[in-house]
């Protein structure tokens, strides 16, 4: 009967075992457990025997190695995978398109250059772009790293050419992007064609490119105008922008200095009309700047561009004035905390500096606060000081843990504490039998009793059910 049931994946099993390694690369052999085929289908590895290595079991066509697929294979030069009938006719000035499309691949060097007008050398044989001494061009040209426009006079020009602003031309010679471009005689960066609109260089697709300072990226018709202390954003918003750096801090009351010429908001006629174009993110805007800062958390200043409301909405960097009390409601007559705090360098620290109660004092004193102010049992206040959960609780001489305020046992039925391990029975724990109600992280995994590497036996043996007359294993260990 064979070897008809046979399933090791690391043996090559086909029809003829002779073709492995024979020259010609054969699919059904073409996988791991045969090594490639005998590294047939691989320029690098193949080995001509009954067949010639790139070539069909006949010989009679070129098929190269487009099917090699062993991962190991990193092909070296191009010519060391290119399989052609003439090897002499790569580069000899005449770019080989017809009937054996192998020639212009990646592969052969795209016909060793000759199908590009940038690669092509002439030969004595041969003369670039040129059949039979008619001139034909390059309309074979393939390589993707060879620039082709119809005007090669466009790239570097100082204008920025949608058709060669790409990776073979360089992205058009560098005109698309501040830092790369240069003007000349017939363009100047930045603007159209005509030189007659602005354009800037929101096609700047290179991504080896960094701008640097604003004012290399900055084109606006008088430079002059950046800084000046009026606001220019009339007929041409390039000034009022980012790149601009903001008409150079004119638009915002904050970044704005006035100079003889102009007033800072001013209009153009000299009349004040404030800022109401001040677009720069980093400028705090606020209807009174008095409530940044004040120990009150505002929503409308709780942002990045006025420092988080200037601390008052996180707990350690807010600081309590004269009218305002941090972590309390305008009138000090309820406490809010600091759930609002959304600055990301905010870091608590212990859980005493962002906790706040009406009585600090009762934070840890073995009486679990739940009544009219839930602010106790919360993390920030670590659970009312423990208060909350059997395991974390220490009792004082005026308050035993698990009773009420008056005396009487209510046990731990607000624990909330995600550290804590709450069961029904805690013996259950660390028993050698595992317990779903305990295998979870509280619970250190039901003391280790699920996994086969961290149970121990007790009242249990571990991978057996709970009176030990079935296997059960370890398919519940989450640990």
């Amino acid at each position: 009967i064979g070897f008809a049931n046979c399933r090791d994946p690391d043996v090559c099993i086909v029809a003829n075992i002779s073709l492995v390694g024979n020259g010609g690369c054969d699919d059904a052999a073409n996988k791991r457990s045969c090594d490639w085929d005998g590294g047939d289908c691989c320029a690098e590895t193949c080995v001509s025997g009954s067949v010639s290595c790139g070539f069909n079991g006949d010989g009679s066509a070129v098929i190269g190695f487009l099917r090699c697929l062993d991962p190991a294979y990193e092909p070296t030069p191009a010519n060391a995978s290119c399989i052609v009938e003439d090897q002499s006719a790569l580069g000899n000035g005449y770019c080989n398109t017809r009937n054996n499309t192998n020639y212009n691949t990646a592969l052969c060097g795209w016909d060793g250059g000759d199908c590009c007008n940038a690669t092509c050398v002439n030969t004595a044989t041969a003369s670039c772009g040129r059949v039979n001494g008619t001139i034909i061009g390059y309309p074979q040209c393939l390589d993707p790293n060879v620039c082709i426009a119809a005007d090669v006079s466009v790239v570097g020009n100082g204008f920025c050419d949608n058709s060669t602003n790409k990776r073979s031309c360089d992205w058009d010679g560098g005109d698309c992007c501040a830092e790369t471009c240069q003007s000349d005689t017939t363009s100047t960066c930045g603007y159209n064609a005509d030189g007659s609109a602005i354009i800037g260089f929101e096609q700047c697709r290179d991504p080896a490119y960094e701008p640097t300072s604003a004012d290399e990226t900055c084109i606006v018709p008088d430079p002059s105008a950046l800084g000046n202390g009026y606001c220019n954003t009339r007929n041409n918003t390039f000034y009022n922008t980012a790149l601009c750096d903001w008409d150079g801090g004119d638009c915002c009351a904050s970044t704005c200095v006035s100079t003889p010429a102009h007033l800072c908001g001013d209009s153009a006629s000299n009349v004040s009309i404030g800022f109401p174009n001040c677009n720069d993110p980093d400028v705090c805007l606020a209807a009174d700047p008095s409530i940044v800062g004040n120990g009150f958390c505002d929503n409308s200043t709780n942002k990045r561009s006025c420092d988080w409301d200037g601390g008052d909405c996180c707990a350690a960097t807010c600081v309590s004035s004269a009218n305002f009390s941090c972590g309390f409601n305008a009138d000090k007559t309820a406490v809010t905390g600091f759930l609002r705090c959304l600055d990301p360098d905010h870091e608590p620290t212990a859980a005493g500096e962002t906790c706040i109660v009406e009585d600090q004092f009762a934070l840890g004193n073995g009486y679990c606060n739940t009544l009219n102010n839930t602010g106790y049992n919360t993390a920030l206040c670590n659970w009312d000081g423990g208060d909350c959960c059997a395991a974390t609780c220490e009792s004082t001489d005026t308050q035993e843990c698990g009773f009420s305020a008056t005396n009487v046992s209510i046990g731990f039925a607000n624990c909330r504490d995600p550290d804590v391990c709450i069961v029904a029975n805690i013996s259950l724990v660390g028993n050698g039998g595992c317990d779903d109600a305990a295998n979870k992280r509280s619970c250190d995994w039901d003391g280790g009793d699920c996994c086969a590497e961290t149970c121990v036996s007790g009242s249990v043996s571990c991978g057996f059910n709970g009176d030990g007359s079935a296997v059960i294993g370890f398919l519940r260990c989450l640990d």
